[in-house]
């Protein structure tokens, strides 16, 4: 029997496995049964399993931001699959690189700490690309899904001010003065693989969402 020690104790996972014994000796014996209508534990043992159920609680290191977090699990796995799209695999190492030479590419194009930055792409490598290197370049991005009329995909983009629009196969129309980056076009990504020079912290935002 496999189960994460840090979530279950021995005893809890026992008496769960004495009520899944007992649920079945029911059923064996009565097909027809609701499981609403049986008491399967009694209350000592009921009350020995709730309060595992109930442990949601998780540490996690307040002083570390996504990119940081990120970039530990490239250095862990970076010839590892991070991503898996239409049959496609794509490792740690290679959305890490992607990520930061799109990064470089809004910072040269002044992209400024704490600015919002729309991202118009359907569900593909590209699009989870956008956001790691908008959050590395340090802007806060602003999903926005392309099934959306264009009245209010104008809506969101207009009402939230972004000055840059990170766009996937998809028609955007005209937005004047905004930057508008095509995530499919290699030209929209710098030769800088390196991790962007941006002081990024945990109070930090990562996105704004219209809902």
């Amino acid at each position: 029997l496999l189960y994460t020690k840090g979530l279950y104790s021995d005893d809890g996972i026992l008496a769960m496995m004495r009520c899944l014994e007992k649920i079945f000796n029911i059923f064996s014996e009565n097909v027809d049964g609701r499981i609403d209508e049986i008491l399967f534990c009694n209350p000592n043992v009921l009350k020995e399993i709730n309060p595992q159920l109930d442990r949601t609680e998780v540490n996690y290191p307040n002083n570390e931001t996504v990119v940081s977090l990120f970039n530990e699990q490239v250095k862990k796995r970076a010839d590892k699959t991070a991503i898996l799209f239409k049959g496609e695999a794509y490792t740690y190492g290679l959305l890490n690189e992607r990520a930061n030479r799109l990064a470089h590419s809004l910072r040269d194009k002044g992209l400024q700490n704490g600015e919002l930055v729309g991202v118009v792409a359907e569900r593909s490598f590209e699009m989870i690309v956008a956001l790691i290197a908008t959050v590395k370049a340090g802007g806060i991005y602003v999903p926005i899904d392309p099934i959306y009329p264009i009245e209010r995909r104008k809506y969101i983009i207009e009402d939230s001010k972004t000055k840059f629009i990170l766009k996937g196969h998809v028609d955007l129309g005209c937005f004047d003065n905004r930057e508008i980056i095509d995530l499919e076009e290699e030209s929209s990504y710098s030769n800088d693989i390196s991790e962007p020079d941006v002081l990024i912290t945990p109070e930090n935002g990562i996105y704004v969402i219209y809902t």
